[in-house]
């Protein structure tokens, strides 16, 4: 933790704060006036920033989508079909290599990868096994997600060329061409500070687990897991007095009251201040079948609307647009 620390504040901070400005910088080059009547100039700057190189969360993505393009031309009716050929090893010598090499790369995210007391993806692999499935699904549906890659940086590009002609007619295109080129360069490692925090957060909760099943040996607790109901204090009074071990279900009980509080909450709140109140906006009157959220991806879009409560909830076909309670990282493999 203290060598991430030290890495985090000297090296990926300075990197993440610059390369947000140069995106910020390219963002505000044209003023709000030549952007009111402009739809072309607004649809060059939105993508001017799409697809950087170097974003972990994008090459994860693609990663994945490259693991389930081995499985075309198979016949698996359904998801436990197809799990239980994974377990047999009665798939693709190909999907068995890139799956490997996947999980070596990115298997200590997961689902609420930020809490260490959640499981990671080489603990419970069907977590990716279902989007690996899906996505498979969608191939029928004519949209390649490398494809569309692809596409995106050739539109950011272009944008590009326009916009930096503009830039040079107001005898600014020496820093526009500045800031492009520092976005380019290191605007992409916006993910990476999270990738390593994650990363870190593995090995953490791996010595966590450790130390849990040395107290499932002592027979203070049933299950491994059940460590990360206990406090760090709880941990030292165990260790300092082990007849504490008929408290420990008192403790467990104590400790969960604020977590089965916040799984109760239908949403989770975006701004809460010093004082435990929750801010809010006001909550706008809708007709029926009418939905208001927050975006998060610039741009204006029609389509079926998708309703998904967890990442595999149901398959998102393209063309749909997803609503959700949240979106963080992890919700990249289902694009």
């Amino acid at each position: 933790l203290k060598l991430f620390a030290s890495v985090f504040l000297n090296n990926l901070l300075p990197v993440f704060v610059n390369g947000q400005k140069a995106i910020t910088n390219l963002e505000a080059f044209f003023s709000k006036e030549q952007m009111a009547n402009n739809d072309e100039l607004r649809n060059h700057v939105s993508r001017l920033t799409r697809c950087l190189p170097n974003n972990v969360t994008v090459e994860m993505g693609l990663a994945l989508h490259e693991v389930s393009q081995t499985l075309a031309g198979t016949s698996f009716n359904t998801f436990d079909e197809f799990r239980q050929a994974v377990q047999e090893d009665k798939v693709p010598v190909n999907f068995v290599n890139l799956w490997s090499k996947f999980l070596d790369q990115y298997g200590f995210r997961g689902e609420g990868e930020l809490d260490v007391s959640y499981q990671r993806y080489t603990e419970n692999p069907s977590m990716l096994l279902e989007q690996v499935y899906s996505m498979n699904k969608q191939h029928d549906h004519g949209t390649n997600p490398l494809e569309l890659h692809h596409r995106a940086i050739q539109e950011r590009e272009e944008a590009y060329e326009h916009l930096y002609k503009l830039a040079c007619n107001e005898r600014r295109g020496r820093e526009f061409k500045r800031n492009y080129q520092a976005m380019m360069t290191i605007g992409g490692y916006r993910e990476v500070h999270k990738f390593y925090a994650v990363k870190t957060l593995s090995y953490l909760r791996g010595y966590i687990l450790e130390y849990g099943q040395q107290l499932v040996t002592s027979k203070m607790i049933q299950n491994a897991n059940e460590i990360f109901d206990l406090t760090l204090d709880n941990l030292r009074l165990l260790m300092n007095n082990p007849e504490a071990q008929a408290d420990i279900p008192l403790l467990r009980s104590t400790n969960l009251k604020p977590q089965n509080l916040f799984k109760s909450w239908t949403t989770t709140p975006r701004l809460i201040d010093s004082r435990g109140r929750i801010l809010s906006r006001k909550p706008i009157n809708l007709p029926p079948n009418q939905h208001a959220g927050l975006a998060v991806s610039p741009g204006t879009a029609i389509g079926k609307v998708k309703i998904l409560h967890s990442i595999n909830h149901k398959p998102l076909h393209p063309g749909e647009i997803l609503v959700a309670p949240a979106a963080d990282p992890r919700w990249a493999p289902p694009f």
